[in-house]
């Protein structure tokens, strides 16, 4: 049976008060290599979406969902939510992939997403969070208890064991489902990568099990943190950043 085409959707909102806007902004350059990156490694047929306030210098193959407002006054990524809501769910699509502006594309996709289960996310990032908002796939119109049970009054205390915003609701609302992890090819810059001197990050220099560059069999690298992909001094460190992190397709 024919799979559904792939709406693979990252976001774009301006946010005065995030707390890493005086080292980085995020901006149509990280929408635009995050989907050539997309397009080099993920034959499975999809479209790239952007869910966006400026859709100012976004290439104009990528399709445009202006953002909503609902949860907005929340801050953090509350917002993200309403793509539960099953009737936001399918004029987006019918299989949902969201990836965030700060992941890195290395490898081939096409195992990651191409699965069954209504919904998988990244895990491993935190042991305080069972799933990392950074990656996440399910199936349009399932998981509508996100949105639906969701509270602004009440469900961010319910949810607080873990960490975040949306990922923590998410983790609280959807218990015990399937994950990818570093076995997948997910990986974290902050976790899996050796490093030195970055702002905010704990030197990790020779520790077994650290990369220097990705390797065979690795697919995403997300740089959440205190680290962006487009900062230009951790280009010049790390080649490799530069070499996947561009505009070509």
């Amino acid at each position: 049976m024919d799979r559904p085409t792939l709406a693979i959707v990252t976001w774009l909102w301006h946010d005065p008060g995030y707390r890493w806007n005086h080292m980085f902004r995020y901006g149509a350059a990280h929408v635009n290599a995050l989907a050539a990156g997309v397009r080099r490694h993920l034959t499975l047929p999809h479209e790239f979406i952007c869910i966006t306030d400026d859709a100012y210098d976004i290439d104009p193959s990528i399709r445009i969902v202006p953002i909503w407002g609902d949860l907005g006054e929340m801050g953090g990524c509350y917002r993200r939510l309403k793509i539960f809501d099953p009737d936001t769910a399918r004029s987006i699509g019918e299989r949902i992939v969201s990836i965030d502006l700060d992941s890195v594309v290395v490898g081939n996709l096409d195992p990651l997403f191409d699965r069954d289960e209504e919904f998988i996310a990244w895990c491993g990032v935190r042991n305080a969070a069972p799933y990392c908002g950074s990656l996440f796939m399910f199936t349009s119109g399932a998981c509508a208890e996100v949105w639906e049970e969701f509270d602004p009054q009440t469900s961010p205390g319910a949810a607080s064991r873990y960490i975040g915003t949306d990922q923590a609701w998410i983790g609280h609302a959807l218990p015990e489902r399937p994950t990818w992890g570093k076995k997948d090819g997910v990986l974290s810059f902050k976790r899996d990568f050796r490093r030195s001197d970055l702002p905010g990050f704990a030197a990790r220099l020779k520790k077994a099990g650290y990369r220097d560059e990705p390797k065979e069999g690795d697919r995403i690298v997300s740089f959440h943190g205190p680290v962006d992909p487009s900062i230009p001094s951790l280009r010049a460190r790390y080649s490799w950043i530069d070499e996947h992190w561009n505009y070509h397709s």
